[in-house]
């Protein structure tokens, strides 16, 4: 959908690289394509207008704070590692 918004027109084949097999799944771009990539997007924008209007997100610490850019700064992270001073000098 980049490509055809950037370039005015759509690739003839895209690729995903799947991490865990090592392998490549190519897949020839067609109008169901680009249908489905504009239907995420429009899913994602509608998700962050909700985010945005809604109340405020209450952080859960998980495995997934291991993959996240803000892990070592996050009051409610639960990757190991310096202890972050919050608001106040309160700490996590």
């Amino acid at each position: 959908l980049l490509a055809l918004l950037w370039a005015g027109k759509a690739p003839y084949r895209v690729a995903t690289f799947l991490l865990g097999s090592g392998q490549w799944q190519a897949e020839d771009v067609g109008e169901e394509t680009l249908e489905r990539a504009t239907e995420r997007v429009v899913a994602a924008a509608g998700a962050a207008v909700r985010l945005q209007q809604g109340p405020p997100v209450e952080l859960r610490p998980g495995p997934h704070c291991g993959w996240c850019a803000r892990s070592r700064t996050c009051l409610a992270s639960s990757v190991p590692g310096e202890e972050v001073s919050g608001p106040a000098g309160v700490s996590s």
